[in-house]
C-alpha cells in the first residue's frame, strides 16, 4: 500500500445486487487508499466482475500497488468514463456508473452460476 498520484482518473464502480459504491479517484489528489480496500480486493472467495476492470487495475497497481485476485473483464469501459472525469460526477454519469456496476453484477453472476438465471 502506497500513496500515489493517479495519471487518469479512475471510477471504482462495485454492486452487490442491492447497492453500489462509486468511488472517483481524481488524477491531481495524491490519496491513500485504505487497507480494507486492498483487502477486500484480495478476497480469494470474491469475483470481481467489470466493465473496463483490468485496465483500471492495471493503473491502480502501478499507481498504489493494488490488486485484485480474482477480476473478469467483460467489455471495453465506457466513453463516457474515459478519463473525462476530472470534476464533480454530474447526475447522469452517476445513474450510468451504478447501472454499469449493477449489469457488471447480474453479468458475472450469469457467467459464473453456469448460465442460470435467477
Amino acid at each position: 500500500m502506497k500513496p500515489g498520484k493517479l495519471s487518469k482518473t479512475v471510477l471504482l464502480q462495485l454492486c452487490d445486487g442491492d447497492h453500489c459504491l462509486i468511488v472517483q479517484l481524481h488524477p491531481y489528489d495524491y490519496v491513500e487508499l485504505p487497507l480494507s480496500l486492498f483487502n477486500f480486493l484480495s478476497l480469494p472467495d470474491f469475483t470481481f466482475v467489470g466493465i473496463g476492470i483490468k485496465k483500471s487495475l492495471m493503473m491502480l497497481e502501478s499507481e498504489f500497488g493494488l490488486t485484485c485476485k480474482n477480476a473478469v473483464d467483460i467489455g471495453p469501459a465506457s466513453p463516457v468514463f474515459e478519463d473525462c472525469c476530472t470534476h464533480a460526477l454530474s447526475k447522469d454519469q452517476i445513474k450510468l456508473a451504478v447501472s454499469n456496476a449493477y449489469l457488471a453484477f447480474r453479468i458475472g453472476i450469469f457467467l459464473l452460476a453456469g448460465f442460470k438465471v435467477y
